[in-house]
């Protein structure tokens, strides 16, 4: 082919050579120019990713510091006489006429001491009783329990619960939506109140003010001022991909925000709830393979993508440290700002580059018909090839050498096409149990050994439950295994649907199966496994069988004795426990 190349180019016309080393020379002009965009586009990409991570690191600083000074204003605050004298009067007076006349007196202290103070809110909860002795709301009617159906379910009341098992002196809870106060977003933070024995009197819990971290991370609306441009903001989101605190866009153009969120497919019902609460807190999502990816490495890093608004940014993140939440930190700005002088430069360079395609047409018509027509129809081909698409065949009429490439190609290409489909279909015969179509044994462990390499490097927690379908032989008995079999693969569906993409579920065999919880310990998983066992209870399988389940739990223990058939041993037999016991129960 390239003595075919050289043999046209000397029978070429003087004029034709002429125009080809023109356009050589131009091509060689423009490939440097863009070389040079490309250059200057690298050096203001860098220096954007530096200073976005620059603004994000201090913003990491600031939330950081501001929940170890809430910390240390509850430690401070807990030790303060009147509060230890207002926990015994409003405990020891609750429910008698002396009461209201207690609350009203140190309700004055409250408010004289909290006024300045960065809380939504302050709460007292009396252990003894887990009755909700103060409020600093001017509306509270001191009648309301820790476990009364506006508590139900809601971080207030897990806050509470952790404070007394665990007995810790300082604990905080994301955000949720909180009945009290109408359904908005409420975090809270806890600390122990002891009497003069040392005995726990009480639990004191402030509500977080959302104004105020929306205050740290839009410096106060000054965002041009903290260098982040016309475009650029910072904010934390959860585990859950929902933001922490309101976004730039919906604070400063709450009309041309939604209009973006709209236009980007945010679903209807979460831009009501954005308007009715007045916020996005808990609302908002960001690109979900991101933050699954993030939180999973737990790494900080800088990336191109689109945000929840689908505009183009230049984005850094980075885990926050505060114990008792799980969050990341973003600082980014649109592209269309940062590389607004790389973008004028690009439209000229299109410009010039689109007058010399037409005038390199002409010379170049011949050879594009000729060579670089069927020999680019075979670059994309392998590309494709590449990219694992095994159905393009190549169709060119064209010389005998081409044809020979194609006829070999196509030949390659079927017999390549069989093989992957039979590897294919042995990968998911050697990983998949063939009635539920979930991970057999032999894929459980791989992942299993997988993740325990990985928790010994994170430090993060593992839990395992053993599922065991309670007097399934009566079902095999009474229906036949035909019967058996459907309602193994019901049994398997009900569970999955409870479980996080992220958990390892398989089939240990037979009737019994297994659960990896990631990153979760004995106690999340004990609240999961209750969840499956209900599910199980009320669900009616084929022929309106109903069933019950046993679980057995155990939590990964990262030491040097633990192995992983003691970790599964551990699990089998608390549910050994919980069959012994009388089933339909989970037990760790």
């Amino acid at each position: 082919m390239q003595n075919d190349v050289i043999t046209l180019f000397k029978r070429a016309s003087f004029k034709t050579k002429i125009v080809i080393h023109f356009s050589i020379i131009i091509l060689f002009t423009m490939m440097m120019f863009f070389s040079s965009i490309n250059y200057f586009e690298e050096q203001i990409k860098n220096t954007t990713q530096k200073n976005l991570t620059t603004i994000r690191e201090i913003k990491k600083h600031q939330i950081e510091d501001y929940f170890d000074h809430i910390e240390n204003q509850l430690s401070t605050i807990s030790s303060l006489p009147f509060i230890l004298e207002s926990a015994n009067k409003l405990s020891s007076t609750f429910n008698t006429n002396e009461y209201q006349t207690q609350y009203d007196k140190y309700h004055k202290i409250f408010k004289k001491y909290f006024q300045y103070q960065d809380f939504g809110n302050v709460f007292l909860i009396d252990i003894k009783t887990d009755n909700i002795i103060y409020s600093m709301r001017d509306n509270f009617n001191g009648n309301q329990h820790i476990n009364d159906k506006v508590f139900e379910k809601s971080n207030f009341q897990q806050l509470y619960y952790s404070m007394i098992m665990d007995r810790g002196f300082f604990k905080v809870v994301d955000f949720d939506f909180f009945h009290l106060s109408k359904g908005e977003p409420a975090a809270f933070y806890a600390t122990t109140i002891f009497d003069e024995n040392l005995n726990i009197l009480a639990i004191l819990m402030i509500q977080l003010s959302i104004e105020k971290i929306d205050n740290l991370m839009t410096g106060n609306k000054r965002w041009n001022k903290e260098g982040l441009g016309k475009s650029g903001e910072s904010y934390l989101v959860a585990e859950d991909c929902t933001l922490r605190n309101n976004s730039r866009f919906f604070i400063e153009d709450t009309d041309n925000y939604f209009s973006q969120i709209e236009k980007y497919g945010t679903d209807k019902e979460t831009i009501k709830n954005i308007k009715t609460y007045n916020t996005n807190i808990l609302f908002q999502k960001i690109d979900k393979d991101l933050c699954t990816e993030i939180f999973k490495n737990k790494s900080s890093g800088v990336a191109i993508r689109n945000d929840y608004r689908g505009v183009k940014v230049i984005s850094s993140f980075a885990p926050v440290d505060i114990e008792g939440v799980n969050w990341y930190i973003f600082s980014e700005i649109d592209t269309s700002e940062a590389f607004k002088l790389i973008d004028y430069l690009k439209k000229i360079a299109i410009f010039i580059l689109f007058i010399l395609v037409l005038i390199l047409t002409i010379t170049t018509y011949l050879f594009t018909n000729a060579i670089s027509k069927p020999l680019d129809e075979i670059i994309e081909a392998f590309k494709d090839l590449g990219k694992g698409n095994l159905t393009k065949k190549l169709y060119i009429d064209s010389s005998n050498e081409f044809s020979n490439l194609v006829l070999n190609y196509n030949r390659a290409l079927s017999n390549l096409e069989k093989l992957t489909t039979s590897v294919e279909k042995l990968s998911i015969l050697s990983s998949t149990d063939y009635l539920t179509k979930i991970y057999n044994r032999h894929k459980f462990i791989e992942e299993l050994k997988e993740n325990i390499q990985r928790v010994k490097r994170t430090k993060e927690t593992l839990s395992l439950a053993m599922i065991d379908i309670d007097l399934f032989k009566k079902v095999n008995d009474t229906y036949g295994h035909n019967i058996g079999d459907e309602i193994l693969k019901e049994f398997s569906s009900t569970i999955k649907n409870e479980l996080r993409t992220t958990d390892i579920f398989a089939r240990w065999g037979g009737e019994e199966f297994i659960i990896l919880f990631i990153d979760t310990n004995i106690n999340q998983a004990k609240i999961v496994s209750e969840k499956i066992r209900i599910s199980i209870e009320k669900n009616q399988f084929t022929k309106n069988i109903n069933l019950t389940c046993s679980i057995g739990l155990s939590q990964y223990e990262n030491n040097k004795k633990e192995t992983i058939n003691s970790f599964i041993q551990r699990a089998d037999d608390a549910l050994y426990k919980a069959k012994q016991t009388g089933r339909n129960q989970v037990i760790h």
